[in-house]
């Protein structure tokens, strides 16, 4: 795995390249100092990080994923709840749903919920969690559920793990019944694009990771289309400074550079679409 100064001189690489040209001079000179000590500093030892499939990753994340330390699933709640609670009480499905984070709101909602996972170590989280809901295990591209049996779907920061999202999308749109509602959250292709992984800690240490893949809003339009779902409202979720607080203490860069790498980026991207 690259090392802690690796990923700042690549965050610090992130901020001159927003900074060229637009940039002011003082900016400009600051990153580059800022590049300079960081190169001059030493990288220590490289340590290899294995990548894991979704369900090995998910099941030793699972005690640690929605600690508020998270902050892609802070800026996701900056805009999925209120989408959810614009669907009035009924059967809702939270398709991926990890530790029940989305099937405990739908349930606060009034749904009667039930909520599908691959990983057995979330669920058991989940049922502890939401003992409300009826929780099954499956897969995203066969979810064990009627045709046409929910009235909303959510489905929070999980297509980016698919190498094609089309067979997911049809099976979200096939459980739920026409007129319906479904909710995606995802991680933002721009900031996948930019090395956006789901890297994971156990204590201190990144344990591996789970890759994230680049899927372009078009192909996001495609899948939709060939689905039958229409798209309500399509939502870019930046990233803040609040969330600077829960990865800052990590790294050895200066502020003011960390804030010109991240801050204003797109980082989650989310849509609301209906069932045709």
């Amino acid at each position: 795995m690259p090392t802690p100064v690796q990923l700042d001189l690549a965050l610090a690489g992130i901020a001159l390249a927003r900074n060229w040209l637009v940039g002011d001079r003082e900016t400009i000179e600051r990153i580059e100092a800022e590049i300079r000590r960081l190169a001059a500093t030493p990288a220590g030892g490289w340590r290899d990080v294995c990548e894991r499939t979704v369900a090995e990753g998910y099941a030793q994340w699972a005690p640690g994923y929605d600690q508020p330390s998270n902050p892609i699933v802070q800026l996701e709640e900056t805009v999925v709840p209120a989408l959810l609670a614009e669907a009035p009480p009924g059967l809702a499905l939270d398709a991926a749903c990890g530790t029940g984070r989305q099937a405990a709101r739908l349930v606060e909602l009034g749904h009667r919920v039930i909520g599908v996972d691959e990983t057995e170590a979330m669920l058991e989280l989940a049922r502890a969690r939401v003992p409300e809901a009826e929780l099954r295990l499956g897969a995203l591209t066969s979810l064990p559920l009627d045709d046409g049996a929910v009235d909303l779907a959510v489905c929070s920061l999980a297509l980016t793990h698919l190498d094609d999202i089309g067979p997911a999308v049809a099976e979200l749109s096939r459980v739920v019944r026409p007129g319906g509602r479904i909710v995606v959250s995802d991680v933002h292709p721009t900031f996948v694009a930019l090395g956006s992984q789901a890297g994971y800690r156990i204590g201190e240490e990144i344990a591996g990771f789970v890759r994230n893949q680049v899927h372009l809003p078009g192909a996001y339009l495609a899948a939709f289309g060939a689905a039958g779902l229409d798209v309500r409202g399509c939502y870019d979720v930046l990233y803040r400074e609040e969330e600077l607080n829960l990865v800052a203490d990590r790294l050895d860069l200066a502020r003011d550079v960390l804030v010109e790498a991240l801050v204003g980026l797109p980082a989650i991207i989310v849509w609301d679409l209906a069932r045709v």
